[in-house]
C-alpha cells in the first residue's frame, strides 16, 4: 500500500516537472526522477516519516 502511494507521488512529481521547468531542465529532472536509486531514497524517506502506531505497555 504504501509503496503505491509513493510511486503515485513520484508520477505527480514528473507531471508537474513540466508545469515549473523550462525545456532544457525537465528532461535532466525526469531522468534523475525516473532512476531505481531515487525511487528507493523517496520509499525510505516514506517509511521513515511515516508515523508509528505507539502501543502502550499492559
Amino acid at each position: 500500500m504504501r509503496q503505491m502511494l509513493s510511486s503515485a507521488a513520484l508520477r505527480k512529481v514528473k507531471k508537474n516537472v513540466k508545469r515549473h521547468f523550462n525545456d532544457e531542465e525537465a528532461p535532466e529532472l525526469h531522468k534523475v526522477l525516473s532512476k531505481k536509486l531515487f525511487r528507493n531514497l523517496v520509499e525510505i524517506f516514506d517509511l521513515i516519516s511515516y508515523p508509528c502506531e505507539q502501543v502502550p505497555h499492559e
